[in-house]
């Protein structure tokens, strides 16, 4: 195949700039969130928070795909999601993570739904119903999610009050959080694709694309986030809260994929009358896949602070790729 270099050049060249984009857009996300660390409950902030903020434009892109009846393109991207952050992420973080106190309690109510909304999938797919019932009963999940979380956080501000956020504090915070969301919702969609073309110019499947290539860009907001809780955590001395809102924001974005995110496809895939089905034996492997890491990820969590498990977790995230794409050739 003849590959067009100029061509190829010139789109790798924006891909990198909508990277960039995307990068000060998690990285401003974070800023957003340091800001409220201290006064809120780290789960509040990481899970519910920036949790919805990064997993917003992986959203809107499976939604879309769905939408244009593209379903093994939402689902490689929701699936893909989940397997680059517990192992990929997850790696990063256990290497970059300096506080040894990883088992935040705070996080049980969190792990328990997302165990469970991917118990759900998995066995809905293996008995082909993943329909409109499922999907609302995802939806159910994420609002459980959502009133456990806002009511831990009452019930620790009663017991542990805190000075209220100076007037400069909350528009610094919205700004950082409305700058934030503009670049990561405006940028994300350009950036995938962008990826996709690019792809298409070099010869790479779009099927690969949707499982390797897209999640990287959706979670990259995660990514520089983490960082920037970590960094801002240890300035200021704490790095055992940093910690705890650096693993809340992976575990709450997640939850929020398997749930609102997944909840939504299945019903709109549903209601336009094209219903997900697993399949072919590329989306199986992305399935399994995407339940194995994720159990792995939850039990990490709370057993390990070990920088070999980390690098043990990036190994097998190269291991996955390179699999996937030899099934999809």
């Amino acid at each position: 195949m003849c590959v067009n270099i100029p061509q190829s050049l010139s789109q790798l060249g924006l891909l990198l700039g909508y990277l960039a984009a995307v990068s000060v857009g998690g990285y401003t996300l974070g800023r957003a969130s340091e800001i409220l660390l201290g006064r809120l409950q780290a789960r509040v902030i990481g899970g519910v928070l920036l949790g919805f903020a990064v997993t917003l434009p992986e959203y809107l892109f499976a939604l879309i795909s769905t939408l244009s009846r593209h379903n093994d393109v939402a689902l490689g991207s929701a699936f893909g999601g989940n397997i680059f952050l517990f192992t990929l992420l997850y790696g990063v973080l256990f290497l970059a993570n300096k506080s040894a106190s990883t088992a935040y309690r705070g996080l049980m109510f969190d792990v328990a739904v997302l165990g469970s909304s991917t118990l759900l999938i998995f066995f809905a797919s293996i008995i082909n119903t993943l329909n409109i019932y499922v999907g609302l009963a995802l939806i159910l999940l994420y609002a459980l999610f959502i009133a456990c979380s806002a009511r831990g956080s009452d019930d620790l501000r009663r017991e542990n009050p805190v000075d209220s956020l100076s007037t400069r504090s909350k528009f610094e915070s919205l700004g950082f959080l409305a700058v934030g969301l503009i670049l990561t919702v405006g940028f994300i969609h350009p950036l995938v694709n962008q990826v996709v073309l690019f792809s298409s110019t070099v010869g790479i499947p779009p099927l690969i694309t949707s499982f390797t290539l897209v999640p990287a860009g959706d979670e990259l907001p995660e990514l520089v986030a983490m960082f920037t809780l970590l960094k801002s955590a240890s300035k200021r001395n704490t790095d055992t809260q940093g910690s705890q809102a650096a693993y809340a924001n992976l575990i709450g974005s997640k939850v929020q994929s398997n749930t609102l995110l997944i909840g939504t496809i299945l019903i709109a895939a549903s209601i336009v009358g094209n219903p997900i089905v697993v399949s072919d034996k590329y989306t199986w492997f992305t399935l399994y896949a995407m339940v194995v890491t994720t159990f792995t990820g939850m039990f990490a969590t709370f057993s390990t602070t070990r920088r070999s498990v980390g690098v043990l977790l990036i190994v097998v995230y190269f291991i996955i790729m390179g699999v996937s794409v030899g099934l999809g050739i």
